[in-house]
């Protein structure tokens, strides 16, 4: 049994050396190829839209707040958004080359969880990011894809309740289900019916 778990442990360590990133929830397609991409401190980007809420999370949860040059040409940044009516809602598409990055999407969902598969994809210190060239493709099999937190029977603080989001985000799921009340009681205050507490 200690042998079977030794071998197990070293055909993962295999696999995660030979594919490269491991993403969680795994992408549809993801084609390896050979290569890195390395971003210093100043990052250039090309977007038609510099204050989408999708740019703003690239930038403090993958670039780690690093100093961005905006591009009036797509072939000139590092970091390209294009759109893509054809792919789905939640879909998009990353490709990655020594020079540039490209991600595509339908629209902002789509970029978002563009944006998550990049935060697991990316490696080393803020200052000097590395990305393993590949081609990524994906998009959600189902429709709904929750989260569900009982703060009826368990009491948690802000900040707890706000990394539970954010973690149930970087897993793409998109609808948070909070349970509330429990027939013992009504958690929240609300002053205007001050009987429920």
């Amino acid at each position: 049994m200690k042998h079977r778990l030794s071998i197990l442990l070293l055909l993962v360590s295999y696999v995660t050396l030979a594919c490269g990133q491991i993403v969680f929830p795994s992408p549809n397609q993801v084609e390896m190829k050979k290569g890195k991409l390395t971003l210093r401190k100043n990052i250039s980007m090309y977007t038609a839209d510099t204050t989408a809420f999708y740019i703003s999370l690239l930038r403090s949860e993958v670039l780690r707040d690093a100093s961005v040059k905006w591009q009036s040409k797509a072939s000139a940044a590092h970091i390209c958004w294009m759109n893509d009516p054809s792919l789905p809602p939640e879909g998009y598409k990353i490709s990655i080359n020594p020079k540039q990055m490209t991600i595509t999407a339908s629209g902002e969902r789509g970029f978002i969880y563009a944006v998550q598969t990049l935060r697991q994809w990316v490696s080393g210190p803020a200052g000097k990011l590395t990305f393993a060239c590949a081609d990524i493709t994906d998009s959600p099999r189902m429709q709904w894809r929750c989260f569900l937190l009982d703060s009826g029977r368990q009491y948690q603080r802000i900040s707890t309740i706000k990394k539970y989001i954010d973690m149930a985000s970087l897993l793409k799921m998109n609808y948070f289900h909070w349970h509330l009340t429990e027939g013992l009681g009504w958690r929240i205050e609300i002053k205007r019916y001050p009987r429920l507490a």
